[in-house]
């Protein structure tokens, strides 16, 4: 009996370590930090313009905040417009700090809104822009494009909307046909030699909104794709248990990881007072069992003062986060906080809240949480990018320190 009970014990203390937080003293991360444009980003018209944090991204020991606005030389406009700054983390000193720009690379081109899309993995970075979209590659420090994608002739145009999980690429396209505009999504797979290879062209049945990618697995909107056999096909269309109000956005925001997929329907339910908008937004979780997607849980925060809850998503195993950025009361000078959850068997579970946190978009590593804040109150800018160490769990520490020491030695 003594040892049945020492062995039950033992077990116990393990289930018990297993979802125990780590200390936020544990080592090998950066701290939090608050990033704002340097003064070369403002050098053109203040007060800040450039809709820094409009677009961000997170991999590792590196982030990236677009600044799609940003003219190049503000002097001789039209011409290329945008801007990606560049920040990495110091494990030596835990702190993070602005080490470079990208810039588009054809000035006699007028690109603009370069930076609108970011989608950052280990050392590779795709930037998406109305006209093309880049993959670039970062050795000993300093990026460099290696690839170009653009539009095909006048009568077509690229959407600053991208999905990558290596080696695909996901890239929405539009072409004039007959007047119409027609809308499709390409999917390139790229290879060795920095080479890109059309493997798919899929026409989604329907509207589609953006693009999230992940382990074979392409969600444009409410269309769900999977990569079967070499060939991308549509698996199914994803649609609430109940449905939700004609305005409610259903599917304009989604995120996946695994066999967690999240919808956003920030107009859902939207409460409007006296003194303006005071509740509003859903997300709808949605789980892989035996292939198919199941609807597992209708998230709404338990509280009041919140409105486009799901506008920005952001996902990895073990965290999920949801924004909540529009303006509240009948000046408009308050929005909602940003919400962090904790993923589980059976969908979310609420963790806690950043108050002070407006999360117009957003992006999660395993161990960091970078939100983008690009938005205008009563004609002033509010602009800046948070990133916010998450609260790890015993185990999965271990396993994100090891990822940014990797990132750190290649």
């Amino acid at each position: 009996m003594t040892t049945r009970f020492a062995l039950l014990v033992a077990l116990f203390c393990a289930l018990a370590a297993a979802t125990t937080p780590v200390p936020a003293s544990s080592g090998g991360f950066c701290d939090n930090a608050d990033l704002r444009a340097s003064a070369e980003d403002l050098h053109q018209v203040p007060p800040d313009l450039t809709q820094f944090g409009s677009a961000v991204a997170i991999s590792g020991l590196t982030a990236m905040v677009g600044l799609p606005n940003y003219f190049v030389n503000p002097e001789t406009t039209p011409g290329p417009q945008g801007r990606v700054a560049i920040f990495t983390c110091d494990l030596q000193t835990r702190t993070w700090s602005r080490v470079g720009s990208l810039d588009p690379q054809d000035p006699a081109e007028e690109e603009l809104f370069f930076g609108t899309a970011i989608a950052l993995q280990g050392h590779q970075a795709v930037i998406g822009s109305q006209n093309a979209v880049r993959l670039y590659e970062e050795r000993h420090g300093n990026w460099r494009q290696v690839l170009k994608l653009q539009a095909n002739g006048a009568d077509e145009f690229i959407e600053p909307r991208i999905a990558y999980d290596r080696p695909y690429l996901a890239v929405i396209r539009a072409k004039v046909v007959a007047e119409q505009v027609m809308r499709f999504i390409d999917v390139y797979r790229v290879g060795e030699g920095r080479r890109a290879t059309l493997v798919a062209r899929l026409h989604p049945p329907g509207d589609f909104g953006p693009l999230a990618l992940d382990e074979g697995t392409l969600v444009a909107g409410t269309f769900v794709y999977t990569k079967r056999d070499g060939k991308w096909r549509l698996q199914q269309e994803i649609a609430p248990d109940e449905a939700p109000p004609p305005d409610s956005d259903f599917g304009s925001v989604v995120a996946i990881r695994r066999n967690i997929l999240l919808v956003g329907s920030p107009r859902e339910d939207r409460i409007v007072g006296d003194e303006g908008p005071t509740g509003g937004g859903a997300v709808y979780v949605f789980e892989r069992r035996k292939g198919n997607w199941r609807q597992v849980q209708r998230i709404r925060p338990g509280t009041a003062g919140f409105d486009g809850f799901g506008s920005s998503l952001a996902l990895n195993e073990h965290h999920a986060a949801v924004g909540a950025p529009g303006a509240l009361g009948g000046f408009g000078r308050e929005f909602g906080p940003t919400f962090l959850y904790r993923v589980g068997a059976g969908g979310l579970t609420f963790d806690s809240t950043l108050d002070d946190v407006i999360a117009t978009s957003m992006d999660m590593s395993r161990r960091d949480l970078i939100v983008g804040t690009s938005t205008v109150v009563q004609g002033s800018p509010i602009t800046r990018a948070v990133i916010v160490r998450l609260p790890l769990l015993h185990g999965v520490a271990e396993a994100a320190e090891e990822e940014g020491r990797s990132d750190a030695d290649e």
